[in-house]
């Protein structure tokens, strides 16, 4: 079956989970990638056991996830040799992937301002913790626990409570975010090369990804500045509910007047339906979040006696976006959510030695034309296929 990205060939110098996130959707539609590793290889080789996963070479899930099927090619740039091989696949490449800083480009002259001379059809991405542009955080070491949660509030500022320690930030989703703004922008370079024939340098941070989807939050402090929020000045019918049978039920409402009916009958609070401090979303506020303050508690209060279900038999009939909390790894082990991500495509399957049938997350995008597809597949130790690719790539 044929794939958008047949015949199409990625070199990728990448590290961590950026780069490596746009490659390995490419090769899931069907583009050739290489990843070129140097010293001791990506460290995220080793990433899985701090999640209790093996990390063996026949073994090694977290990694698999985002280099499943490329090419493996180990290197030392500082070695003329090694480094003529990287640049002739880069000379019949369609799009360098790279994560190396700038001045590492520049010295091994891999940076777009060498490249686009003598290979001007190239398609290059940059994968880098605060921009490619000079500014004054430009040079600085940039995780996404840091560049895209830490600096962009996402760690500080949605505490509920702000008196207690910051959040832990969820490993790699910033990581994956980036890479997913990253395999746009190379799309995009792609097709302008179509049109235009030239290439072109793309370049996605981590911290730019983190600004852009924390804006629908963050623009607004430009005028006021909610954040942190607490229990009480957030909205009713946006917070999550402790029930009668230790659950927690999470709803969010952005049209509150209309739901407000429904969610009174929900929470058995009939008797504030047509109070105006509480049936107008902006009167909340006033007072200092009081009206806020008076119906939260009340809810609260209403839903310790009422079990998770009993709430959600009103909420989701009522077209209320509704559900009880779920864990990281629920996902794993309830049907209906098994069946959900298989029939959609959003897991792959791996048979492993010590786990069988293991679900790996994988691309999820749907295509027409090519169906549910198991993308999932291993990895390879560092250098596996450095003998072909040597002779391949080799002068």
């Amino acid at each position: 079956m044929k794939k958008p990205f047949d015949g199409m060939l990625v070199i990728e110098l990448t590290t961590y989970w950026s780069g490596p996130t746009c490659g390995e959707w490419m090769r899931c539609l069907g583009a050739r990638v290489i990843k070129i590793e140097t010293g001791t290889g990506d460290s995220t080789r080793h990433f899985g056991r701090t999640c209790g996963m093996p990390i063996t070479a026949d073994e090694n899930p977290s990694f698999d996830m985002f280099n499943g099927g490329k090419e493996f090619l180990h290197v030392d740039l500082k070695n003329p040799k090694d480094r003529q091989v990287v640049e002739n696949m880069i000379a019949k490449a369609d799009v360098f992937l790279t994560s190396m800083r700038l001045g590492g480009l520049k010295k091994y002259g891999l940076d777009y301002d060498t490249l686009k001379v003598k290979y001007p059809k190239l398609v290059m991405g940059h994968a880098t913790g605060y921009g490619s542009e000079e500014g004054p955080m430009s040079s600085l070491p940039g995780l996404d626990a840091v560049a895209f949660f830490a600096m962009n509030g996402l760690i500080s500022d949605l505490r509920m409570d702000p008196s207690s320690p910051p959040i832990c930030p969820p490993t790699g989703m910033g990581d994956i975010t980036a890479g997913v703004f990253l395999y746009s922008g190379v799309l995009t370079a792609l097709y302008k090369r179509a049109v235009t024939g030239e290439g072109d340098y793309v370049a996605a941070s981590l911290y730019g990804a983190g600004h852009f989807v924390t804006g629908a939050i963050n623009h607004g402090t430009q005028y006021v500045n909610p954040w942190p929020r607490n229990l009480y000045t957030q909205s009713p019918m946006g917070q999550a509910y402790h029930t009668k049978d230790d659950k927690w039920v999470q709803l969010f409402v952005n049209e509150y007047e209309r739901y407000f009916p429904v969610f009174c009958k929900a929470f058995h609070i009939e008797d504030m339906l047509d109070d105006e401090r509480f049936n107008i979303r902006v009167n909340l506020n006033k007072n200092n979040f009081e009206n806020c303050r008076i119906i939260v508690k009340r809810c609260h209060e209403e839903a310790e006696k009422l079990t998770a279900d009993e709430l959600l038999s009103v909420l989701q009939p009522g077209n209320v976006p509704c559900t009880v909390l779920r864990g990281i790894g629920d996902k794993y082990k309830e049907q209906a959510q098994i069946e959900q991500c298989m029939n959609n495509g959003y897991n792959g399957v791996i048979d492993y030695e010590h786990c069988e049938h293991f679900y790996q997350p994988q691309i999820p995008l749907y295509f027409n034309s090519i169906g549910i597809q198991n993308y999932a597949m291993k990895s390879k130790p560092l250098g596996a296929d450095n003998d072909a690719l040597f002779e391949e790539f080799g002068e």
